[in-house]
């Protein structure tokens, strides 16, 4: 005799009924409901079922679930292209939402005082360049036009996401290259 805990799971659907037994195994038959199979482990009947063949695996997602999970990727993929890059001027530069504000502000603060003002930056791709106001400020700009874009973007997928119907519309939503 050995003592186990079990998950009980009703033998025509394969849903896990949420009785659980733990003892000896001389119990076990005894203590299984009729129409259920027991299942070694303690199962979490909220998230799992006993398949055709025996075997536990997780039920499927509801469309709400669904949708949540989408969202959760949409987010996700925002965040890792919200730390990449843009392009001003030609050039390729890393978003920096600390430091290209604040040059652009020094850009800015020289300009209203007609004072020349130049700062080398390092681009993407680890070369450096020197940037005058204009050009700190316009890349600023275009972060800023770059970061707006990204948020728009999501917030488009997530309305479609809301609108979405079926598990295979939720499949179809991406975002643009």
């Amino acid at each position: 005799m050995s003592a186990g805990a079990w998950s009980m799971a009703d033998s025509t659907t394969g849903r896990f009924v949420g009785i659980q037994f733990a003892g000896d195994d001389a119990d076990l038959k005894a203590n299984t409901p009729e129409g259920c199979t027991a299942v070694p482990g303690r199962i979490d009947h909220t998230r799992y079922r006993l398949n055709s063949s025996g075997e536990v695996e997780p039920l499927p997602l509801d469309l709400a679930e669904l949708k949540a999970q989408m969202w959760e990727r949409t987010k996700a993929e925002r965040e890792m292209r919200l730390a990449g890059t843009f392009v001003s001027g030609g050039r390729v530069f890393e978003v920096d939402r600390d430091n290209i504000p604040g040059a652009a502000l020094d850009a800015l603060r020289a300009q209203l005082a007609s004072e020349a003002w130049t700062q080398a930056w390092v681009l993407a791709d680890n070369s450096v360049v020197t940037l005058d106001g204009a050009q700190m400020i316009a890349a600023a700009r275009a972060m800023k036009d770059h970061i707006a874009a990204l948020w728009a973007t999501s917030q488009t997928l997530r309305a479609q996401i809301e609108a979405a119907t079926s598990a295979d519309e939720l499949a179809a939503i991406a975002w643009p290259d």
